[in-house]
Protein backbone atom coordinates (compact mmCIF):
# COMPACT_ATOMS: atom_id res chain seq x y z
CA UNK A 1 0.00 0.00 0.00
CA UNK A 2 1.51 3.36 -0.98
CA UNK A 3 2.41 6.20 1.37
CA UNK A 4 3.16 9.82 0.57
CA UNK A 5 5.42 12.12 2.54
CA UNK A 6 3.90 15.03 4.46
CA UNK A 7 6.15 17.24 2.37
CA UNK A 8 6.80 20.91 2.74
CA UNK A 9 4.83 23.44 0.75
CA UNK A 10 5.70 26.71 -0.91
CA UNK A 11 5.86 29.21 1.91
CA UNK A 12 6.81 32.89 2.18
CA UNK A 13 9.00 34.17 -0.67
CA UNK A 14 8.66 30.86 -2.51
CA UNK A 15 10.54 28.81 0.07
CA UNK A 16 9.49 25.23 0.73
CA UNK A 17 8.78 24.73 4.41
CA UNK A 18 8.57 21.86 6.84
CA UNK A 19 8.64 21.53 10.61
CA UNK A 20 11.25 20.55 13.18
CA UNK A 21 11.93 20.64 16.90
CA UNK A 22 14.79 21.77 19.11
CA UNK A 23 16.60 18.77 20.59
CA UNK A 24 19.71 20.51 21.98
CA UNK A 25 20.91 24.09 22.44
CA UNK A 26 22.03 24.48 18.81
CA UNK A 27 20.43 21.46 17.14
CA UNK A 28 17.10 20.76 15.46
CA UNK A 29 15.57 17.45 14.34
CA UNK A 30 13.55 17.28 11.13
CA UNK A 31 12.97 14.84 8.25
CA UNK A 32 15.67 14.07 5.74
CA UNK A 33 13.23 14.72 2.91
CA UNK A 34 12.59 18.27 4.21
CA UNK A 35 16.22 19.34 3.70
CA UNK A 36 17.73 16.98 1.11
CA UNK A 37 19.06 18.95 -1.85
CA UNK A 38 18.41 22.37 -0.28
CA UNK A 39 20.86 25.08 -1.30
CA UNK A 40 20.04 27.12 1.80
CA UNK A 41 18.30 26.10 5.01
CA UNK A 42 16.86 28.45 7.61
CA UNK A 43 15.23 27.79 10.96
CA UNK A 44 12.73 30.59 11.38
CA UNK A 45 13.76 33.14 14.03
CA UNK A 46 16.96 31.15 14.67
CA UNK A 47 18.88 31.87 11.47
CA UNK A 48 20.75 29.79 8.88
CA UNK A 49 21.15 26.07 9.53
CA UNK A 50 23.59 23.40 8.40
CA UNK A 51 22.93 19.68 8.00
CA UNK A 52 25.05 17.94 10.61
CA UNK A 53 23.70 14.44 10.00
CA UNK A 54 21.24 12.87 7.57
CA UNK A 55 19.70 9.39 7.54
CA UNK A 56 17.74 9.03 4.32
CA UNK A 57 16.64 5.46 5.10
CA UNK A 58 14.92 6.46 8.34
CA UNK A 59 14.02 9.95 7.05
CA UNK A 60 15.79 11.90 9.80
CA UNK A 61 18.08 14.92 9.69
CA UNK A 62 19.95 16.85 12.35
CA UNK A 63 20.42 20.58 11.74
CA UNK A 64 22.84 22.89 13.52
CA UNK A 65 22.40 26.63 14.00
CA UNK A 66 24.63 29.29 15.53
CA UNK A 67 21.99 30.65 17.89
CA UNK A 68 21.46 29.12 21.32
CA UNK A 69 17.88 27.84 21.51
CA UNK A 70 15.64 27.11 24.47
CA UNK A 71 13.65 25.30 25.62
CA UNK A 72 14.56 21.90 24.18
CA UNK A 73 12.28 18.91 23.65
CA UNK A 74 12.46 15.94 25.97
CA UNK A 75 12.09 12.38 24.75
CA UNK A 76 9.93 9.90 26.62
CA UNK A 77 11.58 7.06 28.53
CA UNK A 78 8.20 5.35 28.85
CA UNK A 79 7.22 2.72 26.29
CA UNK A 80 4.59 3.96 23.89
CA UNK A 81 1.52 1.73 23.85
CA UNK A 82 -0.95 1.13 21.07
CA UNK A 83 -3.93 3.38 21.75
CA UNK A 84 -2.00 6.02 23.70
CA UNK A 85 -3.10 9.60 22.96
CA UNK A 86 -0.69 11.66 20.85
CA UNK A 87 -0.51 15.30 19.81
CA UNK A 88 1.16 16.66 16.68
CA UNK A 89 2.56 20.20 16.55
CA UNK A 90 3.82 21.73 13.33
CA UNK A 91 3.43 24.27 10.56
CA UNK A 92 1.28 22.72 7.80
CA UNK A 93 0.22 24.62 4.68
CA UNK A 94 2.29 27.61 5.71
CA UNK A 95 1.15 30.76 3.95
CA UNK A 96 -2.39 29.42 3.67
CA UNK A 97 -3.35 28.61 7.27
CA UNK A 98 -2.68 30.70 10.38
CA UNK A 99 0.97 31.71 10.69
CA UNK A 100 1.53 30.10 14.09
CA UNK A 101 1.92 26.42 14.95
CA UNK A 102 -1.01 24.09 14.29
CA UNK A 103 -2.09 21.33 16.68
CA UNK A 104 -3.91 18.06 15.99
CA UNK A 105 -4.66 15.13 18.28
CA UNK A 106 -5.20 11.40 17.86
CA UNK A 107 -3.83 8.08 19.01
CA UNK A 108 -0.96 5.72 18.34
CA UNK A 109 -2.98 3.34 16.21
CA UNK A 110 -0.17 0.85 15.52
CA UNK A 111 3.44 0.40 16.62
CA UNK A 112 4.56 -0.41 13.09
CA UNK A 113 3.96 1.03 9.65
CA UNK A 114 3.36 -0.36 6.18
CA UNK A 115 4.46 -3.97 5.80
CA UNK A 116 5.08 -4.15 9.57
CA UNK A 117 7.95 -1.67 9.38
CA UNK A 118 8.91 -1.17 13.04
CA UNK A 119 11.07 1.86 12.24
CA UNK A 120 7.84 3.86 12.15
CA UNK A 121 4.58 4.09 14.06
CA UNK A 122 1.08 4.75 12.76
CA UNK A 123 -0.90 7.66 14.21
CA UNK A 124 -4.43 8.96 13.68
CA UNK A 125 -3.62 12.63 14.37
CA UNK A 126 -4.24 14.43 11.05
CA UNK A 127 -1.18 15.80 9.22
CA UNK A 128 -0.86 18.00 6.14
CA UNK A 129 1.95 19.13 3.83
CA UNK A 130 4.39 21.08 5.99
CA UNK A 131 3.93 18.88 9.09
CA UNK A 132 6.95 16.81 8.06
CA UNK A 133 9.65 16.81 10.74
CA UNK A 134 7.39 18.03 13.53
CA UNK A 135 7.18 16.27 16.89
CA UNK A 136 4.64 13.68 17.98
CA UNK A 137 4.04 14.18 21.71
CA UNK A 138 2.59 11.92 24.39
CA UNK A 139 0.26 13.03 27.19
CA UNK A 140 3.23 14.27 29.24
CA UNK A 141 4.47 16.50 26.41
CA UNK A 142 7.45 14.24 25.67
CA UNK A 143 8.47 13.34 22.11
CA UNK A 144 7.49 9.85 20.95
CA UNK A 145 7.93 10.29 17.21
CA UNK A 146 8.66 12.54 14.22
CA UNK A 147 5.94 13.14 11.61
CA UNK A 148 7.08 11.64 8.31
CA UNK A 149 4.32 10.59 5.89
CA UNK A 150 0.67 9.77 5.31
CA UNK A 151 -1.12 7.08 3.38
CA UNK A 152 -1.66 8.00 -0.26
CA UNK A 153 -5.44 7.79 -0.05
CA UNK A 154 -6.06 8.19 -3.78
CA UNK A 155 -3.80 5.30 -4.73
CA UNK A 156 -5.10 3.26 -1.80
CA UNK A 157 -8.68 3.90 -2.92
CA UNK A 158 -7.83 2.60 -6.38
CA UNK A 159 -6.74 -0.66 -4.74
CA UNK A 160 -9.34 -1.02 -1.98
CA UNK A 161 -12.31 0.89 -3.38
CA UNK A 162 -12.55 2.93 -0.14
CA UNK A 163 -11.15 6.19 1.21
CA UNK A 164 -8.85 5.58 4.17
CA UNK A 165 -9.02 8.12 6.99
CA UNK A 166 -6.29 9.44 9.29
CA UNK A 167 -3.63 6.86 8.38
CA UNK A 168 -0.39 8.71 9.05
CA UNK A 169 3.13 7.67 9.96
CA UNK A 170 5.89 8.94 12.22
CA UNK A 171 9.46 7.87 12.87
CA UNK A 172 9.35 5.53 15.89
CA UNK A 173 10.85 6.62 19.22
CA UNK A 174 13.47 3.85 19.15
CA UNK A 175 14.54 4.90 15.65
CA UNK A 176 14.85 8.52 16.75
CA UNK A 177 16.91 7.62 19.82
CA UNK A 178 19.24 5.47 17.74
CA UNK A 179 19.79 8.31 15.28
CA UNK A 180 20.56 10.81 18.04
CA UNK A 181 22.91 8.45 19.86
CA UNK A 182 24.74 7.56 16.66
CA UNK A 183 25.41 11.26 16.15
CA UNK A 184 26.45 12.00 19.75
CA UNK A 185 23.52 14.28 20.51
CA UNK A 186 23.12 14.86 24.24
CA UNK A 187 19.33 14.77 24.33
CA UNK A 188 17.11 14.86 27.41
CA UNK A 189 14.79 11.95 28.25
CA UNK A 190 12.39 11.60 31.15
CA UNK A 191 9.62 9.19 32.24
CA UNK A 192 6.13 10.11 31.07
CA UNK A 193 4.25 10.33 34.36
CA UNK A 194 1.74 13.12 33.69
CA UNK A 195 -1.64 12.92 31.98
CA UNK A 196 -2.11 16.39 30.52
CA UNK A 197 -4.91 17.60 28.30
CA UNK A 198 -4.27 18.32 24.64
CA UNK A 199 -4.13 22.09 25.17
CA UNK A 200 -1.45 21.73 27.85
CA UNK A 201 0.58 19.33 25.71
CA UNK A 202 0.28 21.79 22.82
CA UNK A 203 1.58 24.63 25.01
CA UNK A 204 4.67 22.56 25.76
CA UNK A 205 5.25 21.53 22.14
CA UNK A 206 4.79 24.97 20.66
CA UNK A 207 7.77 26.24 22.63
CA UNK A 208 10.30 24.02 20.85
CA UNK A 209 8.66 23.39 17.46
CA UNK A 210 10.13 25.42 14.60
CA UNK A 211 9.71 26.13 10.90
CA UNK A 212 12.41 24.71 8.62
CA UNK A 213 12.75 26.58 5.32
CA UNK A 214 14.43 25.24 2.22
CA UNK A 215 15.62 28.03 -0.06
CA UNK A 216 15.80 26.23 -3.40
CA UNK A 217 17.25 22.99 -4.76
Amino acid sequence: MPAVRADGVAGPKGKATGSGFVIAARQVVTNAHVVEGCKKIDVTDRGPARVKALDAKNDLALLEVDAVMAPVATLSQTRLRQGDPVTVVGFPLRGLLAAGPQVTAGNATALAGLANNTAVIQISAPVQPGNSGGPVLDSSGNVVGVVASKLNVLRAAAITGDIAQNVNFAVAPSTLRGFLEANDVGYSAVPSTRNLGTADVADIGKRFTVVVECGGY
